[in-house]
């Protein structure tokens, strides 16, 4: 498995080699805590705002947009059937801190950085 990120071996290793993240649940708008009462697990996919902006899965690593496997980028799968890749952001120090939320309950990109 190829990374720049030489913790990631063995991150992989503990995680049975698998390379994508369920978003079982995300943090409040705020990103204060967890926003345990709305769970994406569960969750019938017409109960999202925008089904096309909502992520499902998503790849390790991706914290530091410097060690994303695609080019400084991660590959998403959303609601609505489609994949995608997007670009990291030196802005951001945990994509799923900043996105994970985005369309599930607001229509729109919560951190206001499509990228």
């Amino acid at each position: 498995m190829k990374t720049q990120d030489p913790a990631m071996l063995s991150r992989f290793r503990s995680n049975n080699n698998v390379t994508y993240v369920w978003n079982h649940i995300y943090l409040t708008k705020s990103r204060s805590s967890y926003e345990v009462s709305r769970p994406v697990s569960g969750r019938m996919a017409g109960n999202c705002v925008n089904p096309s902006l909502s992520v499902l899965t998503w790849e390790m690593p991706y914290w530091d947009y410097k060690t994303m496997p695609h080019k400084r980028g991660i590959v998403l799968s959303y609601v609505d059937g489609h994949a995608a890749r997007m670009n990291g952001s030196p802005k951001e120090h945990d994509w799923w801190a900043y996105h994970s939320r985005d369309g599930w309950e607001e229509g729109d990109y919560t951190c206001g950085n499509p990228h």
